[in-house]
């Protein structure tokens, strides 16, 4: 089973729009665990929350995403963790998570994050790299 990260900006890109419908499917995926924390709800809920995208989302929406997020993700307590390096120190909670259960995957939007290519054993990837390795299928 691959151990699999989903970073804040991808829940809030899901809910925004419809460019990451297969997210239910990828959470619902049996040969994946889907790994979150307390700081990811925390994050999704402050800038779901934020004024400037009120106009883009509805409240059903918000509250259909975090119960996606409580469902089909196992809730990990992490300290925070210093790695050198971040562009967003903010993001080092992703990188607890990731070296806290081993992680296979961490999914990101976030091009700083997708630049490291790797931390720990935890491969950066964006959601459709992600989407295109895991769902190919050999002919």
């Amino acid at each position: 089973m691959l151990k699999v990260i989903i970073d804040t900006n991808l829940w809030i890109s899901f809910l925004i729009g419809k460019r990451l419908q297969d997210l239910r499917k990828l959470c619902a995926d049996e040969e994946l665990l889907i790994i979150s924390c307390d700081r990811i709800v925390e994050e999704f809920l402050d800038v779901s929350s934020r004024e400037g995208l009120q106009k883009y989302i509805r409240q059903e929406d918000v509250s259909d995403t975090l119960e996606l997020i409580r469902r089909f993700s196992v809730n990990v307590d992490i300290e925070n963790i210093d790695v050198p390096g971040l562009k967003d120190p903010k993001d080092s909670f992703l990188f607890a998570l990731a070296k806290e259960t081993d992680a296979n995957f961490i999914l990101t939007g976030d091009k700083h994050l997708l630049k490291l290519r790797q931390y720990d054993n935890a491969v950066i990837i964006s959601y459709s790299e992600f989407m295109k390795l895991h769902y190919s299928q050999s002919p």
